[in-house]
């Protein structure tokens, strides 16, 4: 035994004792350094003695694997990060397209431009961000996605917001009036409302980072959320919420 994956772990998984390779999986975040360090092992393939619970595949392939299953619901959503910074996400959409798939993407709204003209003659539904505010530069940040919010609107698809419910941030005076400026460049009368992720401080914990900011208070929460959603009721908004 090498042991080069525990020179590379950072969260203490592979621990060797009396000849033995004991994994402990519990302490696992997935980054897959240690497939990568291991000599019989490869991220690219299948079979190795380290693996990741994920596998590398051709937009053909991926086609073929869910369009079985797509009777049973009306489309597919494209999420879980940006997912246009795939580089082959534009084929994907075009295979759903040529199949009469119907097609949701839910974005940041702070991609380069170029990647959202690729993927504007195969999207149904946008699911736009409206993080207009952050500690570094906001002028930029409401730039852009007014920028990009032009550019959807163009292709006369469906654009919904999503308003991201942060105490402290998004329920602050300055922040929604930006945010408002951004749906009514949208011209939409639906939104949707993300509420605080209970759970965020588990990812901080599981990565062995320290959080970048406290837990806000119940209360903070709740008032946040009301304030927000009572906010764009009067405005006469169509709203949907998200679950946790």
């Amino acid at each position: 035994m090498c042991g080069r994956c525990g020179t590379v772990c950072l969260r203490n998984v592979h621990q060797f004792k009396n000849g033995k390779h004991i994994v402990q999986r519990e302490n696992c975040l997935l980054c897959g350094k240690c497939v990568e360090a291991c000599p019989n092992s490869s991220a690219h393939r299948e079979g190795g003695v380290l693996s990741l619970p994920t596998k590398t595949m051709s937009p053909q392939s991926l086609m073929e694997k869910v369009l079985p299953y797509l009777s049973l619901c009306d489309g597919i959503t494209l999420s879980g990060g940006e997912a246009l910074l795939q580089g082959q996400t534009p084929h994907f959409l075009k295979l759903c397209n040529e199949n009469g798939v119907h097609i949701c993407v839910e974005t940041s709204g702070l991609l380069d431009s170029g990647l959202y003209e690729q993927a504007l003659p195969y999207v149904d539904v946008w699911l736009f961000g409206t993080r207009v505010l952050t500690d570094n530069n906001s002028v930029f940040h409401t730039e852009k996605l007014m920028e990009n919010a032009r550019l959807l609107k163009k292709s006369s698809k469906k654009i919904i917001p999503v308003i991201p419910m942060v105490p402290d941030v998004m329920d602050r005076e300055d922040a929604l009036s930006r945010i408002l400026m951004l749906v009514n460049e949208i011209e939409t009368d639906e939104i949707q409302l993300n509420p605080w992720n209970l759970f965020y401080d588990l990812y901080y914990a599981f990565s062995g980072i320290k959080c970048a900011f406290l837990r806000p208070s119940d209360d903070k929460i709740s008032i946040c959320e009301t304030e927000i959603r009572d906010f764009f009721k009067k405005k006469g908004y169509k709203i949907t919420e998200r679950g946790f």
